[in-house]
């Protein structure tokens, strides 16, 4: 995935150009990071991408959550609970945790948090200006 082309391909693919929030988090497990978004790990069922689709099951958000070596990944369409820090803080605690949102709207933001803590938060349109805990980092 090295071209804006590949990317906004592979985004239309997985049909989430308009809204998403990419959520990974090293050396977590699957159980504990459903539990930090809000879910019940006995609940969840295997299933795909599109089954997220709208992401609303009554009044719980779907998630799409995949392994890459020692890192979870979790997808979510036009959501965005992985980019707030009351879902990132605890996320942290289990190891590294980065997120990536954007919205219809232009709204976006990207995070880094550690630790317990949200590290750099910013605005996709203003890098310039990031916030948390080491906002350089």
């Amino acid at each position: 995935m090295n071209s804006a082309a590949h990317c906004d391909r592979l985004l239309a693919d997985l049909r989430l150009s308009t809204a998403a929030t990419f959520t990974a988090i090293c050396t977590a497990d699957e159980d504990n990071v459903i539990r930090c978004f809000g879910g019940d790990p006995a609940q969840a069922r295997p299933g795909t991408l599109s089954d997220t689709t709208g992401g609303w099951d009554g009044e719980k958000p779907r998630i799409a959550i995949s392994r890459s070596g020692t890192t979870v990944v979790v997808v979510e369409d036009n959501q965005f609970q992985g980019s707030r820090e009351e879902v990132l803080r605890p996320l942290s605690r289990l190891g590294r945790a980065a997120s990536a949102f954007w919205n219809v709207n232009a709204n976006s933001r990207l995070s880094l948090a550690e630790d317990g803590l949200v590290q750099s938060a910013f605005d996709l349109y203003r890098p310039d200006q990031p916030h948390g805990a080491a906002p350089h980092a």
